[in-house]
């Protein structure tokens, strides 16, 4: 996959400027840049959501219902308990739902706990079991792994590989370098 002449200002800053960004296919793809280099940016062109960005062809770039996105700031409904989430996220991924069971045996725990009262850690595996449980073909995932403990910050990197690994091109802006260094992953520079 390829993203060219990829252009993205924001008043006088300029983010990209004729850029060239290519993705390895079917597998676990890292973003690496400083904080301000565009790595949401460039998620967010991936994803389609990105309205200021200018004149970005894309070679292999699947259809908007074909990726998930995990934002780096999840929303949720207000009210909603966690087990209603998960079975809203389970509509959504219909017959096509994808059973992650380490992470899902973290969440059933807090399944009677409002989403609202969770810390961010927990509101985080939320969010990325979210993305996960859908059967796309892109998957997106920005700071996967911010505001986790050292163990959740493995268990999720792990399956992020193993989604990889499942034929499934996976996506991942992070900070965490120290856990990626070691990872089999094709690096995109920001």
């Amino acid at each position: 996959m390829k993203l060219e002449h990829c252009n993205l200002a924001f008043r006088d800053h300029i983010v990209f400027d004729d850029d060239t960004f290519v993705f390895a296919d079917h597998r676990l793809n890292i973003l690496v840049g400083d904080n301000g280099a565009g790595k949401t940016s460039l998620l967010n062109i991936l994803a389609g959501a990105e309205a200021n960005a200018a004149d970005v062809h894309t070679a292999g770039l699947p259809p908007a219902e074909c990726v998930a996105y995990q934002m780096q700031h999840p929303a949720f409904l207000d009210g909603i308990h966690v087990e209603e989430m998960l079975a809203l996220y389970r509509l959504h991924a219909g017959a096509a739902v994808r059973e992650y069971d380490a992470l899902s045996q973290r969440l059933h725990g807090l399944r009677y706990s409002i989403v609202d009262a969770l810390s961010g850690g927990e509101r985080r595996l939320l969010a990325v079991y979210g993305a996960m449980i859908l059967d796309r073909s892109l998957y997106l995932f920005d700071e996967p792994t911010s505001e986790l403990d050292e163990h959740n910050a493995d268990l999720v990197f792990s399956l992020l590989t193993r989604l990889a690994g499942s034929g499934k091109t996976v996506i991942v802006a992070t900070h965490d370098l120290d856990r990626i260094r070691d990872l089999d992953a094709w690096k995109v520079d920001i």
